[in-house]
């Protein structure tokens, strides 16, 4: 009988090594430390994040969110924080740089050295790279 060996290297959900075993397979698996976790958790919401991109019907969008926001609830649990925190963080960014509900989308900008924001623009380039 031929096997087959699949890589994960990736955090999971608690219940998915106990399927995986039920459904007659073999895990090799490991506990996290804190900051391991803390590492595994953003690089879970970055693939949960491109699983939500590829989301079409508004089930498939709610189920992404709803494993987005498992994400960011354990997030918070590890940095010990508290939902209050983040939404009062988010209340203040809205009010100094306004929500995403205009629905604007900047194709690009053009501007001059006296920009106050030129340094910030030219230090991340990967974000903003130079049209020429």
């Amino acid at each position: 009988m031929k096997t087959y060996k699949f890589k994960y290297a990736k955090l999971v959900r608690d219940k998915i090594p106990e399927k995986i075993k039920k459904s007659g397979g073999s895990v090799n698996q490991k506990i996290l430390n804190s900051s391991q976790y803390l590492h595994a958790l953003k690089t879970k919401l970055i693939e949960e994040g491109q699983e939500l991109v590829s989301a079409k019907r508004p089930n498939e969008i709610l189920d992404e969110l709803a494993d987005i926001q498992e994400i960011i609830d354990n997030l918070l649990l590890a940095l010990k924080s508290k939902a209050q925190d983040l939404k009062k963080i988010q209340k203040e960014k809205n009010k100094k740089n306004g929500s995403f509900r205009a629905k604007i989308y900047i194709n690009h900008i053009t501007t001059d050295e006296t920009f106050d924001w030129l340094e910030y623009h030219l230090k991340n380039k990967d974000k903003y790279p130079l049209i020429k």
